[in-house]
């Protein structure tokens, strides 16, 4: 997560020193997510199709809410996720989730990287769980989150605080 930076400092998103060449961004010009690199998830809300022991992103980042691309909003250089309660019936919430999923992807084996985001995230978090992460790209870890799943920055207890995690299997770098 990058922070603005004083006059006497850098943000470590900078690339000005030359030290880090970009790779990627995205400045969600236009009024609709880049889907050469972005793909909206999905979901019907609940946990019916979980498919143990593992579940898609449709379970694992939706939750209990539905997620839905009306939900996903760019406009004005910025993508907002949206949560928001049914009208009718107020158990139910309806929410967004994104993802670069086999269309964006960075590997350490290659070269040394870094990400950056520049987010903000809501001010009032009880009831939702605003989060930024990344997953391996290994074909289980989107289904497994125990599988290497990064918490870049996540809000979970209502307290509105953000939390940075690694989640990694008990049995790692033994069976999956």
């Amino acid at each position: 997560v990058c922070i603005k930076p004083s006059d006497h400092s850098r943000s470590f998103c900078d690339t000005d020193s030359g030290d880090w060449v970009l790779d990627w961004e995205d400045d969600f010009a236009g009024g609709e997510l880049d889907q050469s690199a972005w793909q909206i998830v999905t979901s019907h809300g609940g946990y019916d199709d979980i498919g143990l022991p593992v579940a898609g992103l449709n379970i694992t980042a939706c939750r209990s809410a539905v997620c839905r691309a009306k939900n996903v909003e760019v406009s004005g250089g910025k993508l907002r996720l949206l949560s928001d309660r049914d009208h009718k019936d107020s158990t139910r919430f309806y929410s967004a989730t994104v993802t670069t999923k086999d269309r964006k992807a960075w590997s350490a084996a290659k070269q040394p990287f870094r990400l950056c985001i520049k987010a903000q995230l809501p001010h009032i978090t009880r009831g939702v769980w605003p989060a930024h992460w990344m997953l391996p790209q290994n074909g289980l870890s989107d289904k497994c989150l125990d599988e290497g799943e990064m918490d870049i920055t996540e809000m979970v207890s209502g307290d509105g605080r953000a939390y940075n995690t690694y989640h990694w299997m008990s049995s790692w770098p033994g069976t999956k």
